[in-house]
């Protein structure tokens, strides 16, 4: 039929196989087009208005071919030879120089001009091609008992409806109609570009006598059965596009109206739910048993929604990561505090947290810090300053803050807590002093 994809660089490959043989020498032979009369005007109206392309071409209608059976008065078929159109001789000459013993087209469910064929080969090896065509009941009395049929399969069965508008077969219509003709091997081709890489297989991958094509495939009745071999490994290397199509395959089942289908698609995905969440409880055990190579296994809470409110942190940290108090500065907001950190990156929170503790940390239980003592022992006493001592444990405080750190989420909210409480101390330092002024 006359859509782009089954007619488009016919022309190509006349002029190109007319060159090959000039450029050698040699009188170019006579070559026989089977083609529709719609696409016969066009070959010829291209020969007269642009360019020559039908000198050794001799044109034969798919139209010709079709048999006929004769009709009373009545339009009533009468029982007898079928007749075709084409001149015998003329058919007589094409059989012989294509080495066939037989050709038919039959009309297909499409556009209009579109035609099935089917032909018979000297040595008695009948293929039948079907061409872009619902299921067709003459096609299949055509190809009785055919070795090869080549059947369009554009969409899933699922898909039925939307098969039946566009003029179509599914997966499965074109593999019934392979087994009511009885044939030998069926090939389904013309898959949708909804499966750009392949098709999917579950309607297919059971079937002894049924194959996919794809481009760039060659094959003869000796090697056909061995394509079903290649199905594995085109899952295997395709497997990203196919998990996507089963996906979307899942998706048209609800919107069918077969009830049992619809239930058994239910069940799948409850099944491949369940087994999903069973390997992420097997991944969460490993991991909370798994020792990290190098440090100490990363501490986590009992309660995955525990905050760090109860956490002990020394108000030295809280001053050294808030900025030293002031009651000039501005003070955030716990909203502002928590997209602030959102923001930014949490490995550098990390680090900062660790290098302040470390700065501050003295050897007592809770992390206490040189300048916390002082503030303790008030502005009059002078304290003497005291000699940085090497090797100087940091204490519980940041071991379990580096824990802590190890995990970004976790870094982020322990920052917005010494945000937060850095913020509560620079207030409380503001409303001190504006009293002492009062």
């Amino acid at each position: 039929h006359q859509h782009a994809d089954h007619h488009l660089g016919s022309i190509d490959i006349l002029q190109a196989r007319e060159k090959v043989f000039k450029e050698a020498n040699l009188d170019v032979p006579l070559l026989y087009f089977v083609v529709t009369n719609r696409y016969r005007y066009y070959l010829t109206a291209y020969h007269h208005s642009f360019e020559p392309v039908l000198g050794n071409i001799h044109l034969v209608s798919c139209e010709d071919l079709i048999f006929h059976t004769p009709k009373n008065e009545f339009m009533q078929e009468i029982p007898g030879d079928r007749l075709q159109l084409i001149d015998p001789a003329l058919k007589k000459e094409f059989l012989d120089y294509t080495s066939l013993s037989g050709i038919e087209t039959c009309k297909a469910v499409h556009c209009a001009h579109a035609y099935c064929v089917s032909m018979v080969t000297g040595e008695g090896y009948k293929f039948t091609y079907s061409g872009d065509t619902r299921p067709v009941q003459r096609l299949i009395e055509m190809g009785k008992g055919s070795d090869l049929l080549i059947h369009e399969a554009t969409m899933e069965h699922i898909l039925l409806k939307d098969a039946i508008v566009k003029k179509h077969s599914t997966f499965t219509e074109a593999i019934e109609a392979g087994k009511e003709m009885e044939a030998k091997f069926t090939v389904l081709t013309h898959f949708s570009q909804r499966y750009a890489k392949m098709p999917m297989l579950n309607e297919i991958e059971d079937q002894e006598n049924v194959v996919i094509a794809f481009d760039n495939l060659t094959f003869t009745p000796a090697n056909i059965h061995q394509i079903r071999l290649l199905y594995p490994a085109l899952k295997a290397v395709f497997k990203n596009d196919y998990d996507a199509m089963c996906d979307r395959s899942q998706i048209h089942t609800y919107h069918t109206d077969d009830e049992d289908l619809r239930n058994e698609q239910i069940e799948k995905l409850k099944y491949q739910y369940e087994g999903k969440q069973e390997n992420f409880n097997k991944i969460h055990e490993w991991r909370m048993k798994v020792k990290p190579k190098g440090r100490s296994a990363i501490k986590r809470p009992a309660d995955e929604n525990k905050d760090y409110e109860d956490l002990q942190i020394p108000s030295t940290l809280i001053k050294a990561v808030g900025g030293g108090g002031g009651s000039e500065k501005k003070l955030k907001t716990e909203e502002n505090s928590e997209k602030e950190s959102d923001n930014q990156d949490n490995s550098d929170a990390a680090s900062k947290l660790i290098q302040v503790v470390e700065k501050n940390a003295d050897n007592g239980e809770n992390g206490g810090s040189v300048a916390e003592e002082k503030m303790k022992a008030g502005p009059s006493v002078e304290q003497p300053k005291k000699k940085k001592k090497t090797g100087k444990k940091a204490g519980p405080l940041v071991d379990e803050i580096k824990d802590i750190m190890r995990n970004k989420y976790l870094a982020s909210q322990l920052l917005n807590v010494v945000n937060r409480r850095s913020g509560e101390s620079m207030k409380a330092e503001s409303e001190e002093e504006s009293s002492e002024g009062d």
